[in-house]
């Protein structure tokens, strides 16, 4: 295999193939994801937590094109459930800083139906 053709493969280049929509969609699942880790070690809340490290890896693969179009599906449910399930739950007891959360995960369960539609 010459050095052009794993230069023009962009599977070799993973970052080149992330769209506008999917930078999007990684920065709001940043801020949910980071939210998601400090609430869980503030409140020493093992689901919290655990739900971060599900944005961060899903963060990992979207960047790393490892099996990405699957990854953008499955966090359609892992973010729709967290939401409808603290909203079911908690509504009486929402902050600031969960009304954020809720915000920026409707948008991020929007962009990810955006980028599978168009894949």
């Amino acid at each position: 295999m010459s050095t052009t053709a794993v230069d023009n493969d962009p599977s070799s280049r993973p970052l080149q193939s992330l769209t506008p929509l999917h930078l999007i969609g990684l920065i709001l699942a940043a801020i949910t994801g980071g939210i998601h880790l400090w609430l869980g070690v503030e409140e020493s809340s093992l689901a919290l937590f655990t739900a971060g490290v599900g944005f961060a890896i899903g963060i990992v693969a979207v960047t790393a094109n490892i099996r990405r179009l699957t990854v953008v599906k499955l966090g359609i449910p892992f973010t729709a459930t967290q939401t409808v399930y603290y909203l079911a739950t908690h509504f009486d007891q929402i902050t600031l800083v969960s009304a954020t959360d809720k915000v920026v995960q409707i948008g991020l369960i929007g962009i990810l139906f955006l980028i599978a539609r168009r894949s």
